[in-house]
């Protein structure tokens, strides 16, 4: 007597393709663990005046320093930056600190 037993490809695609989109498209498990923070939404609004203070109005002196560099001439470069906002009319936000 002979047997013949016909195995389906299906659930081996099956596995592969769950493994697929398991694995590329939804990400590992370790994306999906449950992490907390301690956050308060307030805290921004007792730290705007002393970024204000210090950076100038939505922190355009800190703008305008971090585009002068850090190589020893930045003093030279912001004066030379003021006066071309002035002769250009704009207001400017390279004021003295």
């Amino acid at each position: 007597m002979i047997v013949l037993v016909m195995v389906s490809p299906l659930p081996l695609w099956g596995g592969i393709i769950r493994q697929l989109i398991r694995e590329n498209l939804a990400g590992s498990a370790e994306n999906f663990q449950v992490v907390s923070w301690k956050f308060d939404p307030d805290v921004a609004d007792r730290r705007s005046a002393e970024f204000e203070r210090k950076h100038g109005v939505r922190g355009q002196k800190l703008i305008a320093r971090l585009g002068q560099g850090e190589d020893g001439y930045q003093e030279e470069r912001r004066l030379r930056q003021i006066e071309r906002d002035v002769q250009a009319g704009y207001p400017h936000a390279n004021d003295p600190l």
